[in-house]
């Protein structure tokens, strides 16, 4: 094998973790086919095959379990080695660290990860968009704190009265807009045909988590607003395990607007409809604060541009009403479409 290829040692852990390239892309906001091109690369290079792969299901052969605990030896000795070295008297000045950007994600596929790490990698700036599980925001808003990660996209639900605020002291955040939830169900879905649905007729269905979603918020939201309770008869790991039971059942679920909409889906606006806050919040540190106008801006047009390409009616709606998305850039994709967004921030 020649020169060790970190890149390539990592796609093949998370893919070896999770038994799939579609979630694997996920995580590491990059598409199916460049993970399928790391872990190819590495099985050359080492002149084994490491996965055993059908349409169906993906599996570690023996050469790939050998390589998985190497590469969780190495990651071993790696965390070991970093505790040391942050231990030293001489430690490297704040000033000097590389700056790292952390995604958020509730519900990944309703904020497009793979498209969006692109458009960071744009930035002028050394800039990288990194994948990050939690459990709730306020974990996330603690690593954005301690400088685990620089900047942190995150969103949370609310109703009409009441908002999940969450702690911001000693951070600086820029709220990149709010919006109103709309309805996921199956284009054969009997509210389909009628007009636009409330949200208490979709608490007649049964209700599908999305992935990532907390489990408190979305429940505790939607029983304001009906003052009763919402049965969710699941909560799948997966977005695509999302979209295949609202395909095969009456069920339904609740997303913003800006996301991609699956084939044999359909959704529709709220009236009355929970909130989406979407905030990227950044920590106290003056490198961050100098790039924090680039990102914010960065954002902001992706939201927008998301909105243009996956929903023209939710587009159409900001475009008659702007002074609702203040500070969006809707007008400029008026005309002729959105511009790239790499040619805009440069």
């Amino acid at each position: 094998m020649g020169e060790m290829n970190w890149m390539d040692l990592a796609t093949f852990k998370i893919v070896a973790e999770e038994l799939s390239f579609t979630r694997a892309s996920q995580r590491l906001l990059v598409s199916v086919s460049a993970v399928s091109q790391r872990v190819r690369r590495l099985e050359r290079g080492l002149g084994q095959r490491l996965l055993a792969r059908t349409t169906t299901q993906v599996k570690l052969t023996e050469a790939g379990k050998l390589a998985l605990q190497a590469v969780l030896a190495i990651e071993t000795q790696w965390t070991e080695a970093r505790t040391r070295i942050s231990g030293l008297e001489e430690p490297v000045p704040e000033l000097c660290r590389p700056l790292r950007t952390a995604l958020y994600r509730i519900a990944p596929c309703s904020i497009a990860p793979c498209s969006l790490a692109e458009r960071v990698a744009s930035l002028t700036a050394p800039v990288a968009c990194e994948a990050r599980h939690y459990r709730s925001v306020s974990m996330g808003l603690d690593h954005l704190r301690q400088g685990e990660v620089d900047f942190l996209w995150w969103r949370t639900w609310y109703g009409p009265t009441t908002r999940a605020d969450e702690d911001l002291r000693e951070l600086h955040s820029y709220d990149v807009v709010h919006e109103d939830a709309w309805a996921y169900f199956s284009c054969q879905h009997p509210l389909l045909g009628g007009p636009e649905p409330s949200l208490g007729q979709l608490a007649d269905f049964g209700w599908i988590a999305p992935p990532e979603e907390s489990a408190v918020s979305v429940p505790r939201v939607l029983r304001e607003m009906t003052r009763r309770e919402h049965e969710f008869v699941h909560y799948p790991e997966s977005q695509d395990l999302v979209d295949e039971l609202l395909r095969t059942s009456t069920a339904v679920s609740l997303g913003g607007p800006s996301k991609p909409l699956a084939c044999g889906l359909a959704r529709l606006p709220l009236s009355p409809a929970p909130r989406i806050r979407y905030v990227l919040s950044w920590r106290n540190h003056p490198a961050v604060e100098r790039l924090a106008p680039a990102v914010v801006d960065l954002f902001r047009r992706w939201y927008v541009e998301c909105t243009f390409e996956f929903n023209p009616r939710h587009y159409r709606q900001m475009l008659t009403h702007p002074v609702d998305y203040p500070g969006l850039p809707v007008t400029d994709y008026y005309q002729g479409g959105p511009r790239p967004l790499a040619r805009t921030l440069r």
